[in-house]
């Protein structure tokens, strides 16, 4: 009788699918590389308001605005319209 073994078989079929079972795997998309933790960005803004007087609620012409930082330096300014209004646009973060 003759004895048959499975073993060479074996060998050659692991040998055979390894590779393809390894490039199957792909990783991530993009070139395999995780994506990287977004950082938050600093974005200004604006500020928009009216001068008025305290007293009779009505608006002063021509007033400067200034806008400062925590160090008490100016950031932006600019002066008021006749109605008393002023836009501000830049102001940072």
């Amino acid at each position: 009788m003759k004895k048959i073994t499975l073993r060479p078989t074996l060998v050659a079929a692991a040998l055979l699918t390894t590779p393809l079972l390894a490039y199957s795997q792909g990783g991530a998309p993009g070139g395999g590389r995780p994506a990287a933790a977004a950082t938050p960005r600093r974005v200004g803004g604006s500020l928009t308001g009216t001068v008025t007087d305290a007293a009779t609620g009505k608006p002063i012409s021509y007033a400067n605005v200034a806008v400062l930082d925590g160090a008490g330096k100016v950031v932006n300014g600019g002066v008021c319209g006749d109605d008393g209004k002023f836009v501000l646009p830049g102001i940072p973060a």
